[in-house]
C-alpha cells in the first residue's frame, strides 16, 4: 500500500469521559473498530473525517462536540492535531479579536463562535508545530472581509438580512479553504470519502458553477442512486470520448505510417500475438457496452500464408491501433469490478448490471430494474460499492459507518472479502465501524484494539 497513511488516532475526553488511543497497521488495507452503541464510533470517524479533510458539511458534525482533542498520527511522520480550548481561553481570544476588530460583539459571528467554542488546529512535526490556526482568528477575518465589503456593517442581523440578495461565500466554504490550505503546505492532503449509515438518503449537490465571484449558496437535492448513475454515466461518456479521438488520430495516421514504413517489423507468429491480445480487448470492450460491436477482418483468413505480401500493412495497422484502448482500461476495470460484485450478490434474484453511456442499470429477464425499486439492502449495497469504487481517489482514505445496515447475513458475511480486493485495487485504506460480528467474519484480524489514552502525554 503506497500514498499518505494514517497511523494512529488519539481521542481525549469525548463526550467528557472518553478516551481512546487506536493503533493501525498500514500494512493492512482495513481496520475494524467494534463497540457498543454510545462509546463514539461514528463520532471519531467524522472528526477524522474533518481533520484529514476539512468540508463544510463534516465541520457542522464536529463543532460542539465535546472533546479535548484528536491528535491523527501520518505515516510521513507529521501529526494533526485539533483541540478545543477551555472557555476561559476561548473568551480570552474573542475579546482579543473584538478589541482589534470592528467586529460588532453582538455579531453573528460572534454569537456562533460562543456558540460553538474555539478550536486549535495545527500540523506538528517532530514535536514542534509547524503550522497552526485557531477557529477564531478564521472567523475574524471572514467577516472582516465582509465588513469591509459592505456586507454586514453593524447589523447583527446584517448577514441573515443580506443573505438572499448578495453574493457571499459562507463561513463554512471559507473555513474549509483555509484548513486545506494549511494541510497543503504541509504535505498532509489526504482524499477522503466517508460513507456514512444515512448513504440511501437524498444528498445535497452543489449546483454549476457559478460566474467568477459569485458564491451560489443553493443546492440540489438528489437520490444517491441517480447520483451513482449519473456519475458512472459521466465517466463512460469522457473515456469513449477520448477512444474516438485516438481512434481518428490512428485512422489518419496510418496511411503516412505505411508509406513511411513504420511499425513493419513484425514477423507472422509476432503479428497473430499482438493481434490475438488486442482483438480480445476489443471484445472485452465490446461486451462491458463501452464500444460498438465490430467484425474482426481477420476472422477467417488465413494470415501466415499472405503474411509476405501483406505483413507491411498488417504490422502498421496493429501499431497504429493497439493503443486506441488505452483510454478505456481504467473505466473498464472498475465498471468489471463492480458488475462482479453486484452480479454475484443478486445471483438469486438474476439481476445483473448493464453499462451504457447513460450509466448503469439493472436487468433481469430482459427486463430493466429501475434502481429507485430496489430493497433498501439493494440500495445500501449498491451506494457502498459506488463509492468504494468510482467516488473515492486512489490512495485515498475510505470512512465507512455500520456497512451492514439492510444487509442479508450473507452480504454482510462477503461484504470485508469485496473490500479488501477493493482496497488492494486502488490503493485506499479503510477504516469501518460496525456492530456487526457478521461483518466481521473471518477477519479477526483487522479488528483494532481501543486501547486507554495516557492524559499525562
Amino acid at each position: 500500500m503506497s500514498g499518505l497513511k494514517v497511523q494512529r488516532i488519539q481521542v481525549s475526553r469525548l463526550f467528557d469521559k472518553l478516551s481512546y488511543d487506536i493503533s493501525f497497521d498500514i500494512g493492512e488495507p482495513v481496520a475494524i473498530i467494534t463497540a457498543p452503541n454510545g462509546c463514539g464510533k461514528t463520532t471519531m470517524l467524522n472528526i477524522l473525517a474533518f481533520v484529514l479533510s476539512p468540508t463544510g458539511d463534516n465541520v457542522k458534525a464536529v463543532v460542539g462536540v465535546p472533546f479535548r482533542s484528536f491528535r491523527c498520527f501520518l505515516s510521513n511522520g507529521k501529526q494533526l492535531l485539533l483541540e478545543r480550548l477551555d472557555a476561559a481561553e476561548a473568551e480570552r481570544r474573542m475579546r482579543d479579536i473584538l478589541a482589534r476588530s470592528p467586529m460588532d460583539p453582538g455579531s453573528i459571528g460572534m454569537k456562533l463562535l460562543r456558540r460553538v467554542g474555539d478550536y486549535r488546529y495545527s500540523v506538528e512535526a517532530d514535536g514542534q508545530t509547524e503550522r497552526e490556526v485557531f477557529f477564531s482568528d478564521i472567523f475574524d477575518e471572514y467577516y472582516r472581509s465582509l465588513m469591509e465589503g459592505g456586507l454586514a456593517g453593524n447589523d447583527p442581523d446584517g448577514l441573515e438580512a443580506l443573505a438572499d440578495r448578495e453574493p457571499r461565500e459562507p463561513i463554512t466554504r471559507f473555513m474549509e479553504r483555509r484548513l486545506r490550505e494549511l494541510l497543503k503546505a504541509c504535505g498532509c492532503e489526504k482524499p477522503v470519502n466517508f460513507i456514512r449509515a444515512s448513504r440511501i438518503q437524498p444528498i445535497s449537490i452543489p449546483p454549476a458553477t457559478p460566474p467568477r465571484g459569485v458564491m451560489d449558496e443553493r443546492v440540489i437535492l438528489k437520490s444517491p442512486l441517480e447520483f451513482a448513475c449519473e456519475q458512472i454515466g459521466a465517466e463512460i461518456r469522457a473515456a469513449t470520448e477520448q477512444y474516438s479521438r485516438a481512434v481518428s488520430r490512428a485512422k489518419d495516421m496510418l496511411p503516412r505510417m505505411f508509406l513511411d514504413g513504420e511499425g513493419g517489423g513484425l514477423d507472422a507468429e509476432q503479428f497473430l500475438e499482438g493481434w490475438r491480445i488486442y482483438s480480445d480487448e476489443l471484445q472485452r470492450l465490446q461486451e462491458m457496452g463501452l464500444i460498438a460491436q465490430t467484425d474482426d477482418f481477420t476472422r477467417g483468413k488465413d494470415i501466415a500464408s499472405v503474411y509476405a505480401d501483406k505483413g507491411q500493412f498488417l504490422s502498421t495497422y496493429l501499431e497504429a491501433f493497439r493503443e486506441t484502448t488505452e483510454p478505456l482500461r481504467d473505466i473498464y476495470e472498475r465498471l468489471k469490478l463492480f458488475k462482479t460484485i453486484l452480479d454475484e450478490r443478486n445471483v438469486i434474484t438474476g439481476k445483473k448490471a448493464v453499462f451504457s453511456r447513460s450509466g448503469v442499470s439493472l436487468v433481469a429477464g430482459g427486463r430493466e430494474i429501475p434502481l429507485d425499486t430496489l430493497s433498501s439492502g439493494e440500495k445500501h449495497d449498491f451506494i457502498m460499492f459506488f463509492n468504494l469504487i468510482f467516488n473515492i481517489a486512489p490512495d485515498g482514505l475510505v470512512l465507512i459507518d455500520e456497512p451492514e445496515i439492510s444487509l442479508h447475513i450473507e452480504w454482510q458475511e462477503s461484504y470485508l472479502d469485496h473490500l479488501i480486493s477493493i482496497c488492494c485495487l486502488n490503493g485506499l485504506q479503510a477504516v469501518v465501524a460496525t456492530h456487526s460480528p457478521n461483518i466481521i467474519s473471518s477477519h479477526f484480524d483487522c479488528i483494532v484494539e481501543k486501547g486507554e489514552l495516557d492524559e499525562r502525554q
